[in-house]
């Protein structure tokens, strides 16, 4: 039975999505597939380190109350769950609603959370810097 590893994404302007995105692109961590890596954070900034990095990862960005469906995926490699926070934020805006941004994804991540303690899904929390002076 595999369970979902819930990692916030962070500060878009510290180093949370870098290190989010490297630890799901390398898949060293769940060779096994006993977990199914599940972002949070903003897509367009995803894609823009994700670019930036050479990393080539590519989300399946789904609702989180999909999540509690889920029986069982199988992802290919360098391929992860995305709960987008503010979709229609473009990469250009990011600088100025970074802590917008941060404080939003604390809060999906508590979303997330509460949801999945109300079924039998197993899961993992890992969550990545923010900034306290942006929020």
């Amino acid at each position: 039975m595999s369970y979902f590893l819930l990692i916030s994404c962070g500060d878009p302007l510290g180093i949370g999505y870098e290190l989010a995105l490297k630890l799901v692109c390398y898949q060293q961590y769940y060779k096994e597939e006993k977990f199914v890596p599940v972002l949070i954070g903003n897509s367009s900034w995803i894609k823009f380190i994700s670019n930036k990095y050479g990393l080539n990862c590519n989300p399946l960005i789904i609702n989180e109350n999909l999540l509690k469906n889920i029986s069982f995926i199988h992802l290919p490699k360098k391929n992860f769950i995305l709960v987008d926070i503010l979709p229609k934020l473009k990469q250009h805006n990011v600088k100025q609603k970074s802590g917008l941004l941060s404080l939003y994804t604390l809060d999906k991540l508590c979303d997330v959370i509460n949801l999945l303690l109300n079924t039998d899904k197993r899961f993992g929390v890992l969550t990545m810097p923010v900034s306290k002076h942006k929020i």
